[in-house]
């Protein structure tokens, strides 16, 4: 879950970097934004796992 997040996110800013704003430098306000919810992306993705502990289990692999 955590690997697709990170993985679209990396898609989506090459993306948007070769397409959407080729030319053109990020105004102020637009990085402001988008860091602000980079955050909030960040505080939720603790709130996941905190709530599922999917990153505090420990789990045996059988030995073989």
């Amino acid at each position: 879950m955590i690997s697709g997040f990170l993985l679209a996110g990396a898609l989506w800013f090459v993306f948007d970097a070769a397409i959407f704003w080729r030319r053109r430098p990020y105004a102020t306000a637009q990085m402001r934004l988008f860091l602000w919810g980079w955050n909030v992306a960040a505080l939720l993705g603790i709130f996941w796992n905190a709530t599922h502990g999917s990153l505090l289990q420990v789990t045996r692999l059988p030995l073989r």
